[in-house]
């Protein structure tokens, strides 16, 4: 049985997988870019906070973004760091305590990621119910529906995600205005990445 998926890690998905295949780019690819991404688009935007489900998928992510802020340290000494580093065990229905201890640690940006999209969506509405005003930032697992749904639009704002909606997956033909504008983006992967609505996408 030929298997397709939008999601994996590197532990399933190896040189030698002959019926398992993944249909875009990794996710750990696009982790390692967040930083500089950010570093180049949101000045303010110095402290992180990761929030990821506590399976293989999560800690990956984690540990991807942990090599993107190096990086950027690296060129620019201070300009970001990782202030908080959490897992949730999948399924929870109670993030509190732990984003209770994230936003301890004063966040600028709390990155989601690897989480189904209902449960990411409880995990804004619980960070927002704390008083979090902060941004999210994500490379999949939200769908609009379900964010506007379960958040509430009052709460859905200040949210980077990448363009990939899997409620409309058709992608759409990328505007001159923002292709000038995230030139950066697809500079990074090559012309064959689709940006579906154009990458920075505020909801709300």
């Amino acid at each position: 049985v030929i298997n397709i998926t939008p999601v994996t890690t590197q532990k399933v998905l190896t040189s030698n997988s002959k019926y398992y295949f993944k249909a875009h780019f990794p996710g750990a690819l696009v982790s390692r870019v967040y930083p500089e991404f950010l570093a180049d688009r949101l000045p303010k935007v110095r402290r992180m906070a990761l929030v990821m489900p506590d399976d293989d998928a999560g800690r990956s992510e984690s540990e991807e973004t942990k090599t993107g802020v190096a990086k950027v340290v690296k060129k620019e000494p201070g300009r970001m760091e990782i202030v908080f580093e959490g897992y949730y065990p999948k399924g929870s229905t109670d993030h509190t305590p732990l984003l209770t201890a994230a936003l301890a640690k004063k966040p600028d940006i709390i990155h989601l990621d690897a989480g189904a999209p209902d449960e990411m969506a409880v995990i804004v509405k619980e960070a927002r119910d704390l008083g979090y005003k902060g941004w999210f930032i994500s490379g999949g697992g939200f769908t609009l529906s379900r964010l506007n749904e379960i958040a509430g639009k009052d709460y859905a704002y200040n949210i980077l995600h990448q363009a990939f909606d899997i409620e409309r997956p058709t992608p759409v033909k990328i505007s001159p205005e923002h292709e000038a504008k995230w030139k950066w983006f697809v500079d990074m992967f090559g012309e064959w990445v689709w940006l579906g609505k154009a990458w920075k996408v505020e909801y709300g």
